[in-house]
């Protein structure tokens, strides 16, 4: 089939096989690199952490938004990211809503299948084995690679063509990021600061403040040099089947991705540890769907992967997710469709659904 454009783990790493690299050589920061506003947000997370830990989930949900304990799991944590991150707008507050999905999705584990153990069970479990500290040390981490990422993958593409060492590159700068955040909470919590976050955006400014002169030190420092090293090339395409986690139809849904409307359908799939949300929407005779990847894992993140759409007849849609990893098809034929998403180096994930009428 011809193969249309619609504007809009194999060889995957560990700690363990990943070559140190210098990232610094990307890093030209300014002030304010991890948005202005962030405290409100972070103060009311540590407030939701806080009562969940202390009162049990329900309790910290009432807090937060009152009306989501009644929704499956996947839709409780969108409506939590869409309630936290409301008040910062635009591009930072999409960076702030998706780090708050992936970091609640990290943290719950199975909990946002149906067949697996619940939201309410997982991130309780969670938080009881690693504590408040451990759950913001596990959002600030997504949040600043997030926000960091975001600004330089395009400049890392570019100089690193070879998608073996891009990658390896990504998951160095996520290993900063993450070391970065440790240390900032580490010095927190030995000062007695960590404790006083809940429900003052003052103090909670100020750490993400902290965490920006911690990246702006690193940044500043003398420049390393690309140390030259080669990796092997990779190995042959590997094909997986994503599994559908979710499916709904029909159903009113008052947060989520970008745009108001109701869809039609939400199919949300897992891969590994990638996973995909679709939502279908529906007027009169017209379908578009929007979707979404999101990593609970950061080692599954990727720049704008390739999405097409395979219909049951006509043209192949074809397109590439933004920043956030969102994409988008419009006029999109019903009928049973298939998904397909190249996950650089070696990784191509299929996902077998149906468009209703």
């Amino acid at each position: 089939m011809p193969e249309r454009h619609d504007e809009g783990n194999g060889n995957r790493f560990t700690g363990e096989d990943v070559p140190k690299t210098d990232v610094r050589r990307f890093f030209d920061f300014n002030r304010g690199l991890l948005g202005i506003g962030v405290g409100g947000p972070l103060a009311d997370l540590h407030a939701f952490i806080s009562t969940t830990l202390t009162d049990g989930f329900t309790k910290g949900l009432g807090k937060l938004e009152p009306e989501v304990s009644s929704v499956p799991a996947i839709d409780a944590v969108e409506q939590i990211a869409a309630n936290l991150s409301r008040a910062v707008l635009g591009f930072e507050g999409d960076v702030l809503r998706k780090s708050l999905q992936e970091a609640l999705l990290d943290a719950a584990g199975p909990g946002y299948d149906p067949e697996g153990p619940s939201l309410e069970s997982e991130l309780s479990r969670f938080l009881q084995t690693k504590g408040k500290k451990g759950f913001l040390e596990l959002f600030l981490a997504r949040y600043v690679f997030n926000t960091v990422w975001i600004r330089i993958h395009d400049a890392v593409q570019t100089q690193i063509p070879d998608e073996r060492l891009f990658a390896t590159t990504m998951y160095e700068v996520e290993s900063l990021c993450r070391s970065l955040v440790k240390s900032v909470l580490d010095e927190w919590e030995t000062e007695g600061k960590l404790d006083q976050l809940e429900r003052d955006s003052h103090i909670a400014e100020s750490l993400i403040r902290r965490l920006e002169d911690s990246l702006l030190e690193f940044s500043s420092a003398n420049k390393g040099q690309p140390d030259g090293r080669q990796l092997l090339p990779s190995g042959p395409t590997r094909t997986i089947a994503a599994t559908v986690v979710q499916y709904s139809s029909n159903r009113e849904r008052a947060a989520g991705l970008r745009g108001s409307s109701a869809p039609g359908q939400q199919i949300l799939f897992q891969a590994e540890d990638l996973v995909i949300s679709l939502k279908i929407f529906v007027s009169g005779e017209d379908r578009s769907i929007l979707g979404q990847l999101l990593h609970p894992s950061v080692q599954s993140w990727v720049p704008r992967p390739n999405v097409r759409l395979i219909p049951p007849a006509g043209e192949i849609l074809s397109t590439t997710t933004d920043e956030l990893g969102e994409f988008r098809f419009r006029d999109v034929p019903g009928g049973p469709s298939q998904l397909e998403v190249d996950i650089p180096p070696n990784l191509r994930i299929l996902g077998d659904f149906v468009v209703g009428n």
